[in-house]
Formats: structure tokens, sequence, C-alpha cells
């Protein structure tokens, strides 16, 4: 029998079995990449089920996911990568927990320790989304916000939330800035402070910048997405903002200072007294920063002053004062960059501002008195508060009539004599 002879070009079959290797080898990372999970139990001190524990996991400081427990408070995380991870866990009136972690693990029963609250700690807010609410929504930490907050305005500090993004006029992160919250515009996002409505009552709009580093007095963010659960105002079609401040729980004197891009610097100096036997505690925090801005005459200037108060009443109530306020003096840059100056390689002009003294100089002071007190089963809350709004902006206008600002026309006539 003669031998068959092949018609293939010499290396063919190698070609051929390279290749399949490099497949099974992709299809196994693949499905090694997939398998990387993690998968626990969260339960209390006397081993009941937490629901809607907040599970996050981190590599360094970006988050890769973020997940509540079930009704039996476990929790199931997938596509994780095989490398060490931050595990935390956290849950309303117990202790944080964080361990570090490699995927794929099964961790078993993961103990949170309870921890008990001061009177006045637990805000009671009607407005504020729980595990159990049809809504969507996405809380924001005390710490989630400190490892954010750089000295931002709150527009920037809130950007990345799930629905959520935001832009500066002047392409630095203070100054001007918005958001967009499932593609509606601010006037349609119903912001508070402590229960405090943010809007503007004339416009609805949300002026951030005239609040200067707030970021650095909040304990909690929380953005709704929809109208959700937010029973107060008419422009929370797009969604809502809930922003909550908190105390320090032991006394202490804080410095900051840093500096940043496009000539950023920000300094802060804060203070606590603690809680005091007789129920009372005072902080303040006193904050400055400029910025020259990313564009042309974008420069920014402004100063933030918070001083907060509260008294432990009998029962678990608290009343509560607040007053804050600040200034921001900044260049005009609300128009965008024309089409014709982008494509010339102009990113950062400014034409609109070509007077050199186009600012905006503007405060708008809070002033709040909360009580909350529980009764029985229910819970009184009231708040009562004043903002005032004060400033001017200055700017050129060329070939404009008096009457297009309320100006009526008038002559003088100079006679001799």
């Amino acid at each position: 029998m003669k031998p068959s002879i092949s018609r293939r070009p010499p290396g063919c079959s190698t070609v051929r079995v390279t290749r399949l290797a490099a497949l099974c080898l992709l299809a196994g990372l693949a499905q090694s990449l997939q398998a990387a999970s993690l998968q626990g139990t969260v339960v209390d001190e006397s081993r009941s089920p937490l629901t809607g524990a907040h599970v996050q996991v981190r590599a360094g400081s970006r988050v890769l996911a973020n997940a509540a427990t079930d009704s039996l408070g476990q929790f199931l995380l997938e596509g994780l990568p095989e490398a060490p991870l931050v595990l935390r866990l956290s849950y309303l009136g117990h202790r944080s927990l964080r361990e570090t972690v490699t995927p794929p693990s099964l961790l078993g029963e993961l103990v949170l320790a309870s921890v008990a609250l001061e009177p006045g700690e637990l805000i009671v807010s009607a407005d504020r989304a729980r595990p159990t609410d049809a809504a969507s929504y996405s809380t924001i930490d005390g710490e989630e916000l400190e490892l954010r907050h750089q000295g931002q305005d709150l527009a920037r500090l809130l950007d990345g939330t799930p629905g959520l993004v935001s832009f500066s006029y002047g392409g630095n992160p203070a100054g001007y800035s918005e958001i967009r919250l499932r593609g509606f515009d601010q006037k349609r996002v119903d912001v508070q402070l402590n229960g405090v409505p943010l809007n503007d009552p004339e416009d609805h709009y949300v002026y951030w910048v005239d609040l200067p580093d707030m970021g650095s007095s909040l304990v909690e963010a929380q953005v709704q997405r929809g109208t959700g659960v937010a029973a107060t105002g008419g422009n929370n079609f797009g969604g809502a903002v809930r922003l909550s401040t908190g105390f320090s729980p032991t006394p202490g004197l804080g410095l900051e200072a840093g500096v940043g891009s496009f000539g950023t610097r920000r300094q802060a100096l804060t203070w606590s007294s603690g809680r005091q036997q007789d129920g009372w505690q005072l902080e303040t925090r006193f904050s400055q920063l400029r910025s020259d801005g990313f564009r042309e005459r974008s420069d920014l200037s402004s100063w933030g002053l918070a001083i907060s108060g509260r008294r432990s009443l009998p029962g678990g109530g608290e009343l509560r004062l607040s007053h804050f306020n600040g200034r921001q003096l900044s260049h005009v840059a609300w128009d965008g960059v024309p089409l014709s100056l982008l494509e010339a390689g102009q990113r950062t002009a400014n034409s609109y501002a070509a007077y050199p003294n186009s600012v905006d100089d503007f405060r708008q002071p809070q002033f709040t008195l909360q009580l909350t007190q529980p009764l029985g089963g229910w819970v009184l809350d009231g708040t009562l508060y004043q903002i005032r709004g004060d400033g001017f902006y200055e700017t050129y206008k060329q070939g404009e009539d008096l009457e297009a600002f309320g100006y009526q026309p008038w002559t003088r006539t100079l006679e001799d004599g």
C-alpha cells in the first residue's frame, strides 16, 4: 500500500495546534475571571440575618462592586479579579466591618456588632429611602465622602453616583457647577440639606457655589433616582438629593491644607467641643478656597463657614441650631466655547468674558432651628429655617438698550446760567 501524500503546507498542523492552545488558554482565563466571586452572610451577634446591609468591594480607592444583602442576609458578588481586595460591610446601628479578602472565596457568616446610637444621631426623615422602599437610590456614607472630598463643590462631589453626572463651567472642581440626574437638569431635582430645601424659591436652581467646602461637614448623601419617596417640592421629577451633616464624636481642633492643578489652594480649620456633660455640643468650620480656573478668566475666591450646636432633651430628643454661610467671588465663565475655537485647539477660551471685571459676587446665608422628639411610637420632627440671598454680578453688554434691563429712557437738558 502506498503511503498517502499530504498536500498541506509545511507547518500547517503546528499553526492549528498553537491556535487551539491559545483559544483554550483564553477560555480558561475567561472562566477563571467569571469564577472569581465573593459569597457570604451578614448577621448580628445573635446570628440573626441583617437584611439590606451594605456590601462594598474596593481595590485601593476604586470601588469595584456595591450590593445589599437579601432577606436571608446573603450576598454574592461575581466578576471580581483574583487579587487581594478590601471588603466593607455596614448596617445602621452596627459597627462597620472591614476585611482583606481574595476571590474566589466563601466567607461564611460575617458578624456585625451592635453599637448604641447617641440621642439625635439618627435623623428621622420621611424623604429618606430605605431598603424596603420601592425606590432606586444610592447612599454614600461618611467614609466614602471623606475619600471623595478634596474641596470640590457638592455637585462635583456627587459625580459618578449611578444616574448622576456633573460639570463645572470653569473646568475645575470649584466654582459654578451643575448636575444632571437621569438626564434632567437640577431644576427638576429636589435637593435638601438636613431637610431644608436648597432649590432657589424663584427659579428652582441649586447654587452649589454658595456653599463652599460643604463636603467637609457631610456625614451622608443619598441620591434618589425618579420620584421615589420624596414627598416635598414640585421639582422632584428627575429625582432627589438628601444631604446630612453631623457632629464629631470626640473633641478636637483640626487644620487642613492642600494644593491642586490650575492654581487651586484650600485651607480649612475645624473645632469640636465633643459632647459635654450638660448635653451641649458645638462645632465650627471655616474654609478658604481659591483657584485660577481651567478656562481663561474663570478664577474663583471663596470662603465658607459652618456653625452647629445641639442640645440633648429628655426622652431621647434633640434641639439643633445651624448656620451655614459663605461668599463666592468668581469670574464669569457661564458660556461655552464656540465650536470654531474648539476646532482650533483653544479649549480654554472665554471670549464672552472679554471685560476683565466680569464677576459674580454672591452670598446665601442659611439659619436653621430643628427639633426631634420621640413621643411613644411617634416622632415629632420640626424645622424652622431662613435663607437669604445677597449679591450681584457685573459684566459688559454692547449694543443693548436700557429698556432690556428695566430702565426707562430719560434725557436731561443743560441750560446756561
